[in-house]
């Protein structure tokens, strides 16, 4: 494994985790909250988005670890 390689995973995976958090945070506030927000994000923390977040950079981790598993071609 070469130094790019390892740089590579190391942003591929912590932007996973950077990304995917938040989301359960967001969802675990809401429903055991027990005060009213001041400012709540509207449309841009729709479900929707959430699930379309949860996917990408999960694809982005399937990729990596193909990557990793050597399955992609050479020229990727």
């Amino acid at each position: 494994m070469s130094f790019v390689n390892a740089i590579f995973f190391a942003g591929t995976f912590g932007g996973i985790i950077m990304s995917i958090l938040p989301v359960f945070m967001l969802r675990g506030a809401r429903r055991s909250g027990d005060m009213d927000p001041v400012w709540t994000c509207g449309r841009i923390a729709d479900r929707s988005i959430q699930i379309l977040l949860i996917v990408i950079f999960s694809a982005a981790g399937l990729y990596a670890l193909a990557s990793m598993a050597g399955m992609l071609p050479a020229g990727w």
